[in-house]
């Protein structure tokens, strides 16, 4: 899946389909795909996720790259787990964490109020290597960048796009026509997030372990 395949199928669905007289723009729908996209990424984080190595800087707090949301911290690079538990607890129990000996991580905490930030203890050392799982969003997509969803998300990403075309243009008649698309396009990723919470489990899909 590409923007290009996004365009074709948008410019289908708002009747804009004759190359003889387009009224918008490629440019102007590629503009809307990657709006789109990140109104995808806010509403379904997890469709956006990546696991990458990610060098840390000296001290307790790191951050992912992009403007990421952290998902899961899985380890040191060639080392041991590291273990999520929450900065409260680690506040009230060993107050001066903060201040310990640099070392290898073995706990992480996740940044209360910015999800692109997360912290370690000890704290690390310049240079350790951790195995960090974030979602996050490319800065910009081309026409021909492939976009890393499943097919079966095409239609929502097309919703959500032919929505932000409609809500651009100055016609309040669009206006109903965009908030149906963007509506239609929650209800699906809604939907799909449910099916994936049943299915994607160890007991999901009708597994021997939940059959009567």
């Amino acid at each position: 899946m590409t923007p290009a395949d996004v365009i074709a199928s948008v410019r289908v669905l708002t009747n804009d389909n004759d190359p003889v007289d387009y009224r918008y723009e490629d440019a102007t729908i590629l503009d809307c795909v990657n709006r789109a996209l990140r109104r995808m990424a806010t509403l379904r984080p997890d469709l956006f996720v990546t696991t990458s190595e990610l060098t840390c800087v000296a001290g307790v707090e790191q951050e992912v790259p992009n403007y990421g949301r952290v998902v899961q911290v899985f380890g040191v690079k060639d080392a041991g787990a590291v273990v999520e538990t929450s900065r409260e607890h680690m506040d009230a129990y060993f107050p001066s964490w903060r201040a310990a000996a640099a070392g290898t991580a073995v706990n992480w905490m996740r940044h209360s109020r910015n999800p692109s930030k997360f912290f370690v203890y000890p704290p690390a050392s310049s240079g350790q290597v951790l195995d960090v799982e974030y979602s996050t969003v490319d800065a910009v997509y081309d026409t021909n960048t492939p976009i890393p969803l499943a097919a079966e998300y095409l239609p929502s990403l097309v919703d959500i796009t032919a929505a932000e075309v409609e809500w651009a243009d100055d016609e309040y008649v669009l206006t109903p026509r965009a908030e149906g698309f963007y509506n239609r396009a929650v209800q699906a990723l809604a939907a799909q997030a449910q099916t994936r919470q049943n299915m994607d489990t160890e007991a999901g899909g009708g597994a021997p372990a939940i059959v009567d």
